[in-house]
């Protein structure tokens, strides 16, 4: 908006200016020609006056003078005009005096005598007013028009708004508006664009949440009615006693996966209202690898230990993220886990490489969809989860405008996630970790 206010004020000072001044030019140039018209009534009282001898001979050619010539000649008595010293001593030095009246324009010449003086009237000329009415209505006119050649693209633009706005409110869920640095209201597209994202992804998450539900609860629910029957039919204490912890494994597994529901289901709403601040994600990544280094077998390779790297993040929710990732790689990888950061000029890259079997390449955009799961045979350790960790962990990098990809390790073979943060501001030696660092949030599985 801002843009669109400067570019308005400018549009307007450059209108008012611009056209002020042409019409002012086209103004003096018209007056100019008018006045260089009374030349030749002045070239003609002087040489009336140069022609004759005499007062006397003036009178006789003025009392002889046609009353019909549109030019009308008079002798007046030099006291009659009260001049002030200034033109009185010009028209005396021969220069004739031009005095303008509404009606009329009259010259006046000194004769010889100097005690009367010669008074020419030119013929009536048109009236400057319909001129300046004219350049007036010139004037508006054109900035009108200017005005009006600024508002059009702005209004194309605000119109295409309105139909995208109202085919996306009718359900077309992928409609966006087409932006462009130089629009007025890119800002404002930008935003309705990213909020026509945000809005198809929380529909799509709701669906699949439902989806999710019904699937994933179904299995633990009827093991719990099957249990329950089983349960009434026994005698045996002991057989008993292995119904009702099969009952309670059942109920701990609906536990913990309404747990995972929730939290999904409320990371939008705890992401929106989370500041970002400069962040060390060095000092993240130490804390996450220093956490998982005690897993037998695994050998994590962090050769940054120590180094600052600052970037615009919030705390709890990057260490989220790097838990995520890092168990996931530890979960997944055969041996050995790298981890590593870099800063360039997009920002601060994360990468966290494994040797583990890897994605395949159809695979990286589902893998990140909630309650998506990787090929369980995969997994070392068989942990199973919910499918949630690389959708919570690709949610939180979206939130931070930072780009998430999955690819395959060049130096382990196995998968390599990247995520670039934007740069922190004021990035020094001495900067300190923002907020907790030892936020869990972890879902151990590369689902």
């Amino acid at each position: 908006m801002r843009r669109l206010s400067i570019s308005l004020l400018i549009v307007v000072l450059l209108s008012t200016i611009g056209l002020g001044w042409a019409l002012d030019q086209l103004f003096d140039g018209l007056v100019k020609s008018e006045s260089d018209g009374l030349q030749l009534y002045r070239d003609m009282g002087s040489d009336l006056i140069d022609s004759v001898d005499s007062q006397a001979e003036l009178a006789t050619i003025v009392s002889f003078w046609p009353d019909t010539n549109p030019i009308k000649l008079g002798l007046i008595d030099a006291r009659e005009l009260a001049l002030p010293a200034e033109l009185e001593q010009q028209m005396q030095s021969g220069i004739p005096l031009v005095l303008e009246s509404e009606s009329d324009v009259a010259l006046f010449f000194s004769t010889a005598g100097n005690d009367q003086v010669l008074s020419l009237s030119p013929p009536k000329v048109a009236s400057e007013t319909p001129l300046r009415v004219v350049l007036t209505m010139l004037f508006y006119g054109g900035m009108i028009s200017l005005i009006l050649l600024w508002i059009y693209p702005l209004a194309r633009r605000l119109l295409a708004l309105g139909r995208t706005a109202r085919a996306f409110g009718e359900g077309q869920l992928d409609k966006r508006v087409s932006t462009h640095p130089r629009s007025f209201l890119y800002g404002i597209e930008s935003e309705f664009n990213a909020m026509a994202r945000r809005i198809q992804s929380l529909i799509a998450d709701n669906k699949m949440l439902a989806s999710a539900v019904s699937h994933d609860l179904r299995t633990p629910l009827a093991r719990l009615r099957f249990g329950i029957d089983l349960l009434d039919e026994a005698k045996d204490e002991k057989v008993r006693a292995e119904y009702q912890l099969r009952l309670s494994n059942d109920l701990t597994t609906m536990e913990s996966l309404v747990d995972v529901l929730l939290e999904y289901a409320r990371l939008d709403k705890q992401l929106s209202d989370m500041p970002k601040t400069a962040t060390d994600l060095g000092a993240i990544v130490s804390a996450s690898v220093d956490s998982l280094n005690d897993i037998e077998g695994k050998a994590i390779a962090w050769p940054q230990q120590g180094e600052q790297f600052v970037a615009q993040a919030h705390a709890r929710y990057a260490t989220m993220l790097v838990n995520n990732l890092l168990q996931n790689a530890v979960n997944y990888g055969d041996k050995q886990v790298r981890v590593t950061l870099a800063k360039n000029r997009a920002g601060i890259a994360l990468s966290i490489e494994d040797d583990g079997p890897g994605i395949p390449a159809d695979q990286h955009d589902e893998i990140l969809k909630p309650f998506v799961r990787g090929n369980q045979k995969q997994q070392k350790d068989m942990h199973k989860g919910y499918g949630m960790g690389l959708a919570i962990a690709s949610r939180i990098a979206q939130w931070h405008e930072a780009t998430f990809t999955i690819s395959r390790s060049s130096t382990l073979g196995g998968a390599q996630f990247d995520i670039v943060f934007p740069l922190g501001a004021g990035v020094s030696k001495k900067q300190s970790l923002k907020g907790d660092t030892t936020a869990s949030g972890t879902m151990p599985n590369r689902t």
